[in-house]
């Protein structure tokens, strides 16, 4: 169950609210003492140990005020980004654009401001942009089928399982994937932000990781053809990268293992989940709490930084 927490809370409390939660919480610091992976919480697991810690081990549901979405342009980027998958699902589906935003709005009516909303609806013609592509890749390279929003899973050893299943060590949801009759699968991943002008560089690892949950859960697949659609720009990047079934199955698999031994070995090093600085901040809902202290520090997490270190008490680096 989330602990749930918000920015109104005075920060004593807050405080102690998650050290208690810590107190009450046991860690084993394996490859699968934390759980299922993904490559969202993979990515957290590097980038900062404390954004982990709060997120992906104590589960904190943590709310801002709809005006503090509004103040943080990152913030309200994530925001509409969701959105935007939402609309398209159903478009790939063949529901109008139109249809398709009446149906998500109540679902965020109060996290995002009505200026915002203005701004979605101007998203349309870039996303019918979209839709011209989807119907060349399915009339042109002759689709069979295509899948929005599938939830995959393999074990540790890569065999496929469901999503939710106890023995899942890594799981993603792929935003569309297009199935050719000569066993190939187009993937498509949806960004809000970023441009077509960098290729495919900055999602190579997300790409790889959907092209192993993509493979091992169909057989008869070739290959898999990865995309990134930017959703803001109206652009999509790929088409020139083909990732064989031989190198997903050994090479990825391999690459995902040993960048988790990785990460916990950093992570086991160092003691304690401290935070880290990077590109993610600007997208992180704790990142007020964060620059309230001095350089260096953790601001308003430091006394939580600190107490991190009883889950290291007495534990080696394996």
């Amino acid at each position: 169950m989330a602990l749930a927490l918000n920015s109104t809370m005075p920060i004593v409390d807050f405080q102690t609210a998650i050290i208690e939660e810590m107190d009450k919480t046991d860690l084993e610091l394996t490859q699968t003492g934390f759980g299922t992976w993904s490559h969202s919480k993979l990515k957290t697991f590097t980038s900062c140990p404390l954004l982990f810690l709060l997120k992906n081990v104590l589960k904190i549901d943590y709310t801002l005020t709809a005006q503090e979405i509004a103040d943080q342009d990152s913030l309200l980027m994530k925001y509409t980004g969701l959105i935007a998958h939402s609309i398209l699902e159903d478009m790939v589906n063949g529901m109008d654009f139109r249809p398709a935003l009446d149906k998500v709005r109540p679902k965020y009516q109060n996290e995002i401001s009505e200026e915002s909303w203005d701004s979605i609806e101007l998203l349309e013609e870039r996303l019918l942009y979209f839709m011209d592509k989807f119907t060349f890749f399915t009339t042109v390279h002759g689709s069979t089928h295509h899948q929005t929003e599938q939830k995959l899973a393999f074990d540790d050893q890569m065999n496929p399982v469901d999503f939710h299943d106890k023995s899942a060590f890594f799981r993603g949801i792929l935003d569309l994937s297009i199935f050719l009759k000569n066993g190939d699968v187009i993937l498509f991943d949806h960004k809000n932000g970023g441009s077509a002008e960098f290729g495919l560089g900055n999602y190579e690892s997300q790409l790889k990781s959907q092209a192993m949950l993509l493979a091992c859960h169909s057989p008869n697949l070739q290959a898999v053809v990865p995309f990134i659609h930017f959703i803001q720009e109206g652009s999509v990047a790929g088409g020139n990268i083909r990732y064989s079934r031989e190198r997903i199955m050994d090479e990825f698999f391999l690459s995902l293992k040993s960048r988790i031994d990785g990460s916990l070995e950093n992570l086991l090093t160092r003691g304690k989940f401290r935070q880290l600085s990077g590109n993610g901040c600007q997208y992180c809902e704790f990142r007020a709490g964060c620059k309230s202290g001095k350089r260096g520090s953790g601001g308003v997490f430091q006394p939580i930084i600190e107490h991190s270190k009883k889950f290291f008490q007495g534990k080696e680096i394996l």
